[in-house]
C-alpha cells in the first residue's frame, strides 16, 4: 500500500527552510508507505505473507479500499486460486518518479489542478459554509494540519496551485520535492502580504522543480508580480506588493500619491541598509492610518476618503512589515 502523510514531529521547535517552527505550527513529516491511515511498519507487524496494493493512481485509502476492483479480485483468487491481480504483490513496491509535497501557512487556501483539469483541495460553499475535500487528481491528498494546509501528489501530476486570501496577513508557500531515493529540496515564498482579493497561481518547473509564483495583488485577474523563491524575508518586494495594493484603493489619486511616496522613501531607505530609519517612517505612517480609524464616522462620508476598512488594512500590512523586517 502506498500513501503520502503519516508521523507528526511532536518537537519543541524545528527550523525548516530557514524559518523557525513552535507548537503553534507543528509539522507533519511524509510518507508514501501506507494508506493514509496505517504506514507500512505497522501493517507489516506479526507474521504471515505480506501483499502490497498501489495506490499511486487510485483516490481510494484507508476507509475505502475494499472498494479496489483488483483486491476484490485478489480476495476471490485467495479463494478460488484462478484471478490475476497485477497490482498486487508480495514484494514491497518502489516510488516512481519525484513526489511533491505543497505547504501554505497563514490566510490562504490552496488547491492544485493537473492537465486535465482535475482539482484537490477543499472547496466552501458560500451560502452554507460547508466546506468539502476533493482529491480528484489520482494519488493526491489534501488534508490541514495546526495552521498549515498541505497537498501530496506526483510532481509530473501537477499544471498549477491556486492561492486565494483568506483574511489580511502574510502566507509562506514552500514546495518539496522529494526524489525516490529519499533526497528532498525545499523551495519558500515566505512572508507575502496578502489581503482578501489576493490571487496568487503557482507553477513548478518539471526538469529543475522549482516554482514560479504569479501574484495578482488586486483579484482582477492580471499579474502584478512574478516571484522567484527565497528562503528569507523580503522587504522590498512586501513594499512594492503593498503600493500596488494602494493604488487599488477607492480613494483620490493625491492620496494614492502621498501614500505611494511614503512606500517609495521606505524602500530607498531599507536600500541604503537604513533599516532602522524606514521603521520610522512605517511608524510615521501608522500614525496617519490611527488618526483615521480613532475619529468618529462622519454623518456624511466623502467619496473616495480614506475609509477606517482601509485605514486597518493597510494598518496590519505596515504592521506586519515591521514585525518582519530587521
Amino acid at each position: 500500500m502506498l500513501c503520502y502523510w503519516g508521523a507528526v514531529d511532536l518537537s519543541q521547535r524545528q527550523r525548516v527552510a530557514g524559518i523557525t517552527y513552535t507548537n503553534n505550527d507543528i509539522q507533519p513529516i511524509f510518507s508514501f508507505k501506507g494508506d493514509q491511515t496505517v504506514v507500512t511498519k505497522s501493517a507489516l507487524y506479526g507474521s504471515g505473507i505480506k501483499y502490497w496494493l498501489d495506490l499511486s493512481n487510485s483516490k481510494l485509502n484507508h476507509k475505502n479500499i475494499l472498494e479496489d476492483p483488483q483486491l476484490l479480485s485478489f480476495l476471490d483468487s485467495l479463494i478460488d486460486s484462478q484471478v490475476s491481480t497485477p497490482s498486487l504483490t508480495d514484494t514491497e513496491p518502489v516510488q516512481l518518479g519525484n513526489r511533491l509535497h505543497l505547504s501554505v501557512h497563514s490566510p490562504v487556501s490552496i488547491g492544485v489542478y493537473n492537465s486535465q483539469g482535475n482539482f484537490t483541495g477543499k472547496v466552501c460553499d458560500d451560502v452554507t459554509l460547508i466546506c468539502n475535500i476533493i482529491e480528484d487528481i489520482p494519488g493526491s491528498t489534501y488534508f490541514e494540519f495546526g495552521e498549515g494546509k498541505y497537498v501530496n501528489l506526483g510532481q509530473g501530476n501537477l499544471q498549477k496551485a491556486v492561492l486565494i486570501g483568506t483574511d489580511v496577513g502574510t502566507f509562506t508557500f514552500e514546495s518539496q520535492v522529494v526524489t525516490p531515493d529519499g533526497t528532498s529540496n525545499i523551495s519558500s515564498f515566505i512572508d507575502i502580504p496578502v489581503t482578501t482579493q489576493t490571487q496568487a497561481e503557482i507553477t513548478i518547473n518539471q526538469t529543475s522543480g522549482i516554482p514560479q509564483l504569479k501574484l495578482d495583488v488586486t483579484g482582477d485577474g492580471m499579474t502584478d508580480f512574478t516571484l522567484a523563491p527565497s528562503a528569507v524575508f523580503d522587504p522590498i518586494t512586501y513594499l512594492q506588493i503593498m503600493k500596488t495594493t494602494i493604488d487599488s484603493l477607492d480613494i483620490t489619486s493625491a492620496k494614492k500619491k502621498a501614500f505611494g511616496s511614503r512606500i517609495d522613501n521606505a524602500i530607498k531607505l531599507i536600500q541604503k541598509g537604513k533599516i532602522d530609519k524606514a521603521k520610522l517612517r512605517a511608524d510615521k505612517f501608522k500614525s496617519v492610518l490611527e488618526k483615521v480609524i480613532s475619529k468618529p464616522d462622519p454623518k456624511k462620508p466623502k467619496p473616495k476618503k480614506l475609509s477606517k476598512t482601509d485605514a486597518q488594512l493597510l494598518l496590519d500590512m505596515l504592521n506586519q512589515l515591521l514585525d518582519n523586517i530587521s
